[in-house]
């Protein structure tokens, strides 16, 4: 109970919210236990410097006169500091107390000077032109800035979105841009030459002709990409690297054994670690106006759940239980493998934070991706309808929702359907009852549009939301 209530009285510190009596009261449970007063260090630290940070972005100066003035206006602060000059403990017994939280105070101010000092040196080499979703962005000296906004200039660092559902474009001086989409990492730095790490998820790459010498290299687990100027999306995904080129030409080079393929227009190749094959270019099929899941290859979020898997579960807790022996047990998988497949059987939601800086905004989503085992682009047109198939254990309101493209424009949008199910169901939504989701991106209807990524989500953990099939239909004839 002491835990939860210093959690409490913590947070209303960090909000400014903290009244006389709970300033006493939180001064009473670090007595009891001194261990508190690294978090209360922490939070002070991190979570008001990491709020503050953003306005760094907006001026060194700005920022050290917020922060000041955070600190020696805080209530806790300031009744440290009184005690300090009146050479009176807060309490008889906490007179080394005050003077350790102080110090803490000051070391912040310390550590976020000699941060601002070190960044001042880095030139801003990107803008986070549009974002939507949960996002975060940790710089070179591992500060972590956790609310994200349209304008935002950034140095060397990492974009990562901790959702599925979130979509971000950054801008680069010579005009380059680079759009993702789904749970994705990307590492930026360009002095002079611009160098990416995609380490995992999706990123659609408009690079503008670059210097010869200095030409755009994208890391990514399983192999390298070189480009002097095109035009390219990039998919990483259960030890795969999947690159599709729209424009211009590609050199991949597989970390694995050196090998290289050039990838020209309109087609594409695949890379992983599972297997030292010949890279295989081949053209990217035409465009379609359907797409059906192929779980669980298109998996991006979520717990994939085989039939196979799920009866061993069963097995195993009915000979937990007493109820069937080993050998009864044995017998009954091996009758039953004929029938089970691993590549059959359903997807389940887990648990995603949508808010990077607190710890509220919990949800449990399950995603796919469109592309991984698409041959071709997917678009939407006036008539297309999803068909959703799946389980709640409990009634529930459950978001269903996509990511799309505009095609040739670095632009795209989210749009999502809520609607109330139980038990098992199956919906039939035309693309029409999509509503826009989002503020910062270019309103507008989804058809017309490439779609690349599919979620499906709930606010309820008890439901157990569970997918087990997907399928974007053609328009009737």
């Amino acid at each position: 109970m002491n835990h939860d209530r210093f959690e409490e009285l913590l947070g209303r510190l960090v909000d400014d919210e903290l009244t006389t009596g709970e300033q006493a009261e939180l001064i009473q449970l670090v007595e009891e236990d001194p261990a508190r007063l690294g978090e209360i260090r922490n939070q002070l630290e991190l979570s008001e410097l990491i709020a503050l940070s953003e306005d760094e972005l907006k001026g060194s100066h700005s920022f050290l006169t917020s922060l000041q003035h955070r600190i020696e206006n805080d209530p806790f602060v300031t009744g440290v500091h009184t005690a300090i000059h009146s050479g009176k403990p807060l309490r008889k017994k906490t007179s080394v107390l005050p003077w350790m939280i102080a110090m803490a105070a000051i070391f912040a101010l310390l550590v976020t000077s000699i941060f601002l000092f070190q960044s001042s040196r880095e030139p801003v080499i990107a803008e986070l032109t549009e974002v939507e979703g949960s996002f975060q962005w940790i710089d070179p000296n591992g500060l972590v800035i956790g609310a994200l906004e349209d304008g935002q200039a950034f140095t060397s660092g990492t974009l990562e979105s901790l959702t599925p559902d979130g979509m971000a474009k950054l801008k680069f001086h010579d005009g380059s841009w680079i759009q993702i989409w789904g749970k994705t990492s990307l590492s930026i730095t360009a002095n002079p030459q611009k160098i990416l790490h995609l380490r995992y998820g999706n990123a659609w790459i408009f690079a503008n002709r670059q210097p010869k010498e200095h030409p755009l290299i994208v890391h990514t687990p399983e192999a390298d990409l070189e480009v002097l100027g095109t035009h390219f999306k990039v998919l990483v995904n259960h030890s795969q690297t999947n690159l599709l080129v729209r424009k211009g030409l590609v050199r991949l080079t597989r970390n694995a054994d050196g090998a290289q393929v050039d990838v020209p227009a309109m087609h594409r190749v695949l890379s992983s670690t599972e297997t030292n094959d010949s890279l295989t270019v081949i053209p990217q099929a035409r465009p379609v106006v359907f797409w059906k899941s192929n779980l669980p290859k298109d998996v991006t979020g979520g717990r994939w759940r085989s039939e196979m898997h799920a009866l061993r579960e069963e097995v195993r807790a009915a000979t937990d239980k007493g109820e069937m022996s080993e050998e009864e047990a044995r017998r009954l998988l091996e009758s039953r493998a004929k029938d089970l497949l691993e590549d059959k059987g359903s997807l389940y939601a887990t648990r995603v934070k949508r808010d990077p800086a607190t710890r509220k905004g919990l949800s449990y989503m399950a995603s796919l991706s469109v592309l991984l085992s698409q041959a071709g682009p997917t678009f939407l047109v006036d008539g297309s309808r999803f068909v959703v198939q799946g389980e709640v254990q409990t009634p529930t309101e459950i978001m269903v929702g996509f990511c799309a493209l505009d095609s040739g424009n670095p632009s795209g949008g989210r749009y999502y359907f809520r609607r109330k199910v139980a038990g098992k169901f199956e919906l039939e939504i035309p693309i029409s009852e999509f509503q826009f989701w989002g503020q910062n991106f270019r309103r507008s209807s989804p058809v017309g549009k490439e779609l690349v990524q599919w979620w499906s989500s709930t606010d309820s953990q008890e439901a157990n939301l569970m997918i087990s099939g997907l399928e974007l239909l053609a328009p009737d004839k």
